[in-house]
């Protein structure tokens, strides 16, 4: 439930949206809605009894759901009926409607780093395959790179300059083929873990015998506020590709970036720092957090915090790229560019 999540459930609660939201998208772009059922505070007698806790649960439960593209759905128990709070599922579900098109339009990769879901090694190994995989996209989210998850089904569709197998340990023929073909275009291929690639050494190939997304997974169980993406710096700079947006923000926000197809480009800000599992549902507000985009065009920046307002933001330029200083984030918000 929601009432109950730390910081790094919260994370992978992002993972698992992301997840399947990668797993809802067909070949040549084909995509499905997903809609996520779930509880803000059902049952939880710490909750009940506060009208805050009640709201802020409810709150936070819709933000990380719409900054991950899923449609939000919160019931008050194991029931499709009914609501936990009315008053408060009529503002966020007229705030939805209200900014519909900024969550909802389809949303395309645009210079992303890919990590591969592999349903196979997923079904043999999934211990030590999902403390990888969650590892590295949690990575990537806290270092605010724009990243992709692959699957089989949309593997032929990837266009990004570099993809991760995170600890994947089983792969088949096709598979093996596709990520031939991948390196030989010259492209980065980063291995983590277990290779079963069969692919030769070269420039393009970068190999991690210990997986680092598994090491961070583990350091973040054991301290998740003082675990830093930086700590895993030489796979960070193995990278190549998700350098459209550089975007400065504290690691206890996940980011998503895609381009909607109105043309604007977009990050998604969802703000874990502060929560307690049980006791406060409240965000510390983040302060400070800057998008620069590259561009030779000057276009327009916008800021849309969770429940208020669309603000225009002023951009300022440096070489070839714009700069913008967004407002303090609460429980989250998106910023979007207009070429």
């Amino acid at each position: 439930m929601a009432s109950e999540r730390s910081p790094l459930n919260w994370f992978r609660y992002q993972v698992g949206m992301h997840s399947f939201r990668a797993f809802a998208q067909g070949p040549q772009g084909q995509d499905k809605a997903t809609w996520i059922l779930n509880y803000s505070w059902d049952g939880d007698r710490k909750v009940a009894g506060s009208d805050v806790m009640i709201r802020e649960s409810m709150e936070n439960l819709a933000m990380s759901q719409v900054m991950a593209g899923a449609n939000f759905w919160d019931a008050p128990g194991h029931s499709m009926a009914g609501s936990n709070d009315r008053a408060t599922r009529k503002k966020i579900f007229s705030w939805i409607g209200a900014n519909e098109k900024t969550f909802y339009l389809p949303r395309s990769p645009i210079d992303p780093i890919g990590v591969y879901f592999s349903p196979d090694t997923r079904n043999l190994y999934a211990e030590d395959f999902l403390a990888s995989y969650r590892g590295i996209l949690i990575l990537l989210m806290q270092q605010h790179v724009e990243f992709q998850i692959v699957t089989p089904r949309t593997l032929a569709d990837f266009h990004g300059k570099t993809l991760v197998l995170p600890n994947v340990r089983v792969l088949g023929d096709g598979e093996k083929s596709w990520l031939q073909a991948f390196v030989g275009q010259g492209k980065r291929l980063v291995v983590t873990g277990t290779d079963v690639t069969g692919i030769a050494t070269s420039g393009s190939v970068v190999r991690f015998p210990e997986c680092p997304g598994k090491a961070y997974n583990t350091a973040q169980e054991k301290d998740f506020e003082h675990t830093a993406p930086d700590s895993q710096q030489a796979f960070l700079d193995s990278l190549q590709g998700g350098k459209t947006l550089q975007i400065k923000a504290g690691p206890q926000v996940a980011t998503s970036i895609a381009r909607t197809s109105d043309g604007h480009i977009n990050v998604f800000f969802a703000n874990f720092a502060g929560l307690r599992g049980g006791s406060n549902p409240v965000q510390t507000p983040q302060t400070g957090v800057e998008v620069r985009v590259t561009s030779k065009s000057e276009g327009k920046g916008f800021f849309l915090p969770f429940l208020g307002e669309v603000q225009a933001i002023p951009g300022s330029r440096h070489g070839d790229g714009i700069t913008y200083a967004l407002p303090p984030i609460t429980k989250g918000a998106v910023f979007w560019y207009e070429p």
